[in-house]
């Protein structure tokens, strides 16, 4: 690794490869599984001696995960020699960020108003402030959801009724502008990938149907269901008086442990209206 890599090696990364097979026509045994990790580790491993069909332990790899100066993706590579098998794992770094791991809500950071109250940030917006508003309680929001709901949210819906069980939140997912510049600093994809979980776990996605303020797409758009079809907004620019107001509904501050959260909000705080 020269001098001038954006990646440093680090925490190891250990994994098992396991390989379930049931192909009564061939056996693996004896084939091998190579691996690599982007440009920067490789390997191989033996496929063992395998009942005929079924999960069998390939075994372990381990190499040193990368200490990243900007957020990136790398792959993981897996495939069995003489075969069209294979598997590809997105694996996603962030730099640590440690001087965010205290930030709270309220507080000014680097000259960046970060408040719960919107009374709070027009005032803010009003003085040419730098601001970035977190609504603290969105009442009329839906709760945000990591996982998405199967074909049918009605059925479901009336499913978990009848049988007297919590009903599914009931979105389809995340629409993404990795374009926007308030993401800049934050890889990712268009849709929902796991850096994704805690973000979404712990937010209410803001009702936007009848918001007159915001005219474009949110940054992040929660896919509603075909019975509700509301527009959720989760990061989304409002207009106010002419000045556009960055509005996050994630509660990220309860969260500030989570190297991925840590590197959202620094992407947040590097966002273009934001830079006089």
């Amino acid at each position: 690794y020269s001098s001038t890599s954006k990646l440093r090696i680090r925490t190891k990364f250990e994994a098992d490869i396991l390989l379930s097979w049931y192909d009564t026509t061939f056996q693996p045994s004896g084939l091998t599984v190579t691996w690599s990790f982007g440009s920067y580790a490789s390997g191989c491993l033996l496929i063992p001696s395998m009942p005929e069909t079924g999960l069998i332990s390939v075994g372990r790899i381990e190499f040193k995960m990368p200490e990243c100066d900007t957020a990136i993706k790398e792959r993981l590579h897996l495939t069995i020699e003489d075969t069209d098998i294979y598997k590809d794992y997105p694996l996603w770094f962030y730099p640590e960020n440690n001087d965010l791991a205290d930030l709270k809500s309220d507080t000014c950071h680097d000259g960046v108003f970060l408040v719960s109250s919107y009374d709070n940030a027009v005032k803010h917006l009003s003085s040419g402030d730098k601001v970035i508003f977190f609504p603290e309680d969105n009442k009329n929001g839906i709760p945000g959801f990591y996982c998405t709901t199967f074909w049918n949210y009605p059925m479901f819906r009336d499913i978990s009724v009848s049988m007297n069980k919590t009903v599914p939140v009931g979105t389809m997912g995340l629409s993404i502008n990795r374009q926007h510049p308030a993401l800049s600093d934050f890889a990712c994809e268009t849709y929902t990938t796991p850096q994704w979980y805690t973000l979404l776990s712990d937010c209410e996605c803001a009702v936007l149907d009848n918001d007159i303020g915001v005219t474009e797409q949110p940054a992040i758009q929660m896919i509603d269901n075909f019975e509700r079809c509301h527009r959720l907004g989760i990061l989304y620019e409002k207009n106010i008086d002419g000045i556009p107001l960055l509005i996050c509904t994630s509660h990220v501050f309860r969260h500030m442990e989570r190297p991925e959260v840590r590197q959202f909000v620094r992407s947040l705080l590097k966002h273009r209206f934001l830079t006089k």
